[in-house]
């Protein structure tokens, strides 16, 4: 069993060795995959969450389940796997278990269980693991409140309040189930004759794939020849539709450049904004959105009143307006008017 400051070697069977993990090296989590899953689909689902989760390059774990419910303890393989090779031990010949699995289980509620390093508490559902929290020394009451209320346990109960320290002997074998399967079944090929019906079994899908893909090259070659020829056949048509929609192109661009209104409209909407105040047309000029326009009165003109009255026509925007005449008598005003182009919409 591996501890900070080494190994502690526990007696038992020498036919398989069981290299036990401290609980601080093998984290828990609780998983929950989708339900009407098979029991191979299940397993490949918990797979995915737990890569995922864990924080190790190369996880390995070991899972108890409880219908679509998965309690985990995870590690990191390799670096257990090293551990083992520097004890002069083979890897294929042990079984790495977290520490708590080899602890006998619990039935129903909280339990505080004392590890070789540090102290466990779990949380227990009709035999069912579902959270636990390690800590290095024994929890204070705080901390033991605190794991009770965050995994829906009543903290107010005064048989839970005192965090009450079990030690338990090792028990024979573990309670949990092993997930890494396919390592277990070729630590059992050790003889030549079932390692070559392994490996028949192995070869005999790529054989047959391999076959299947030839087959499907010859077919593809095949297709190919029969594309180029279509492809040569509708090159004359597909020329044809290209200059087509060239030119609906070239249509297209030269309509945009219309993207203002007709310029009597414009003049149009103009004389009905300052008609009713008796204004003379001097002179005017329009060159693509902008009007310069000239209007002369008999009597004093006041651009602060010209410009607001065209901005409010929607038509037009930016208005700036100039006074024109001697001393002050202004009677000519030119304005100077941006006009809103068109909105098209697109086709």
């Amino acid at each position: 069993m591996e501890q900070s400051d080494g190994l502690i070697e526990i007696p038992g069977s020498d036919r398989r060795i069981h290299w036990i993990l401290s609980r601080k090296d093998t984290p828990h989590n609780l998983f929950v995959v989708p339900d009407g899953l098979s029991e191979s689909k299940k397993n490949s689902a918990l797979v995915l969450q737990v890569k995922k989760w864990a924080p190790f390059s190369n996880t390995d774990f070991v899972v108890q389940w409880s219908g679509t419910k998965a309690s985990v303890y995870a590690w990191n393989a390799d670096q257990a796997k090293h551990r083992i090779v520097e004890n002069r031990l083979n890897p294929s010949k042990c079984t790495i278990l977290p520490e708590s699995c080899l602890k006998p289980a619990h039935t129903d509620g909280p339990r505080l269980l004392k590890l070789a390093e540090g102290y466990e508490g779990q949380i227990w559902d009709g035999g069912f693991l579902r959270f636990t929290r390690w800590w290095n020394v024994v929890p204070t009451q705080r901390e033991w409140t605190f794991f009770l209320r965050t995994t829906g346990f009543d903290a107010q109960d005064p048989s839970l309040v005192d965090p009450t320290v079990r030690d338990e002997d090792f028990i024979d074998s573990p309670w949990i189930g092993k997930t890494n399967f396919l390592s277990d079944v070729f630590m059992l090929l050790q003889g030549r004759r079932i390692q070559l019906y392994a490996c028949v079994t192995l070869l005999a899908p790529v054989m047959y794939f391999t076959a299947e893909i030839f087959t499907l090259n010859l077919g593809n070659e095949v297709l190919e020849r029969e594309i180029a020829v279509l492809n040569e056949e509708s090159r004359a048509v597909r020329l044809e539709r290209s200059e087509a929609i060239d030119n609906l192109n070239w249509i297209e661009e030269s309509l945009t450049l219309q993207q203002y209104p007709h310029l009597i409209r414009i003049i149009e909407s103009f004389t009905r904004l300052v008609d009713p105040y008796d204004l003379e047309l001097v002179a005017w000029n329009y060159n693509q959105g902008e009007l310069d326009i000239v209007v002369r009165s008999k009597t004093p003109l006041d651009p602060t009143f010209y410009i607001p009255l065209l901005e409010k026509e929607p038509l037009f925007f930016d208005v700036r307006g100039s006074l024109r005449g001697t001393g002050r008598q202004y009677r000519d005003l030119r304005l100077q008017i941006n006009v809103t182009p068109e909105q098209r919409e697109n086709s």
